[in-house]
C-alpha cells in the first residue's frame, strides 16, 4: 500500500473511533455551562437546584438521547462501509465461563488498586505546587429516590451503553491497528472519557482489562458483566458510606457505636462485607495477574495489524488526526479542570 493512503486509512480509522467521543465531550461542555447557568439564574427552592433533578436529566440527555446519537455517526462514517454492527458483539463468548470469571476478578481487582495508586500520585503531586484537589467523590444526594435513581445509572445504562460505544465500537475499530493498540488506545479513551482525575486511573485500567477480555471472547457480553458487577459494588459501598459517613462528623464515640450498631445495623453489615468483597477481589486480581504473566502470557498474544510499520511510527500517524488531537485536548483538559473543581458525576 502507497505511504499516502496507508497514512489517509490509519487517519480515517482514528477519527471514525473518536469522533464519537468529541460529539460527547463537546455536549458534556456545552451541557455543563447550560446547567449551571440555569441553576444560577432558578429561584431558591426550585427543583432545577436539586441534586437529583439535575441527575436524572443528565442521564437521560447521555444515556437514551446521545449515545444512540454516537452509534448513528460510526455507523454512518465507517460502520457501513465495513460492515460494524453492534450486534456482532452481542454473541455467545468464545471462552469458557471460568476463563471470564477469572477475567472479571483480574479487571476488577487490578483497575481498583490501580486507580487509588494513581489518584493518590495525582495528589501528591499536586500537592507540590501547593494544590489540594477537589474532592470528586461521586454524590447525587440522599434518600431512597436519589439512591435509586444512581443505582440506574451505575448499574443498568452505563454497562450496557459504555461497553456497546468503547469496546463494539472504539476496540474494534482500532483493531486494524493491532489488538495491543486496539485494547490500550480504547483502554486510555475510556479512562479520559470520565473527565475525572480520581477515576482516570481505574478507568484506564478496567478499559485495557475490558478490551482484553473482548478481543479473546469476540463479544461484550462478558464485558457487560464485569462492568456491571463493578458498578453495583461502587454503588453500593457509596450509598452505604452516605448513610454512615456523618455520624463520624460528632466526635461522640458512644454515637457513632449507637448510630452503626443499632440504628443502622444491615447499612454497617452491608458496608464491611462490601469491604472485605472488595478488597479479596483486588488480591485474587493481582495474584491471578501475575499467574497470567509468567505462566501464561504465550496464551496472550494479540493479532497483528495489517499495517506494516512501527508502533511509535503507527501511534504517530493515528494521531496525527485532527478530530483525535482535539478529543484528547479536550478529554485531557477536563480532567486536569476537575482537580480543582466538583462535579455532580
Amino acid at each position: 500500500m502507497d505511504n499516502k493512503l496507508r497514512n489517509r486509512e490509519i487517519r480515517r480509522i482514528s477519527s471514525s473511533s473518536t469522533l464519537p467521543i468529541l460529539i460527547f465531550t463537546v455536549v458534556t461542555i456545552i451541557g455543563e455551562i447550560l446547567l449551571r447557568y440555569i441553576v444560577n439564574n432558578a429561584e431558591a427552592g426550585s427543583i432545577l437546584t436539586k441534586s437529583v433533578f439535575q441527575y436524572i436529566l443528565i442521564q437521560i440527555i447521555i444515556y437514551p438521547i446521545l449515545m444512540p446519537i454516537l452509534y448513528l455517526v460510526f455507523y454512518k462514517y465507517r460502520g457501513k462501509s465495513k460492515n460494524m454492527r453492534l450486534k456482532q458483539t452481542l454473541v455467545k463468548p468464545r471462552r469458557s465461563v471460568g476463563w471470564c470469571l477469572k477475567w472479571i476478578i483480574i479487571s476488577i481487582g487490578v483497575s481498583q488498586i490501580a486507580g487509588r495508586i494513581l489518584t493518590e500520585i495525582i495528589r501528591l503531586f499536586a500537592g507540590l505546587f501547593g494544590v489540594t484537589p477537589s474532592d470528586n467523590s461521586f454524590i447525587v444526594g440522599s434518600g431512597l429516590i436519589a439512591n435509586i435513581v444512581m443505582m440506574t445509572g451505575l448499574v443498568v445504562f452505563a454497562p450496557v451503553l459504555e461497553e456497546l460505544l468503547f469496546r463494539g465500537i472504539v476496540c474494534r475499530n482500532n483493531e486494524e491497528m493491532g489488538q495491543w493498540f486496539a485494547v490500550i488506545i480504547s483502554g486510555v479513551i475510556f479512562g479520559l472519557w470520565h473527565t475525572n482525575y480520581a477515576q482516570l486511573g481505574f478507568a484506564s485500567v478496567f478499559g485495557i482489562t475490558l478490551g482484553i477480555m473482548y478481543v479473546k471472547t469476540r463479544s461484550i457480553i462478558p464485558t457487560m458483566i464485569t462492568h456491571f458487577i463493578n458498578n453495583l459494588l461502587v454503588g453500593v459501598l457509596t450509598i452505604c458510606r452516605s448513610i454512615i459517613m456523618p455520624a463520624f462528623n460528632s466526635g461522640d464515640y458512644e454515637y457513632v457505636f449507637h448510630y452503626l450498631f443499632v440504628k443502622n445495623i444491615v447499612v454497617t453489615i452491608l458496608l464491611l462485607i462490601t469491604f472485605m468483597l472488595v478488597g479479596g477481589i483486588i488480591i485474587a486480581g493481582i495474584v491471578l495477574l501475575i499467574i497470567e504473566i509468567v505462566k501464561r502470557r504465550k496464551s496472550h498474544k494479540m493479532r497483528a495489524g495489517r499495517f506494516e510499520m512501527s508502533a511509535l511510527k503507527k501511534t504517530l500517524v493515528y494521531f496525527s488526526s485532527p478530530v483525535t488531537v482535539v478529543t484528547f485536548l479536550l478529554m485531557i483538559i477536563m480532567t486536569v479542570k476537575s482537580v480543582f473543581s466538583f462535579r455532580i458525576v
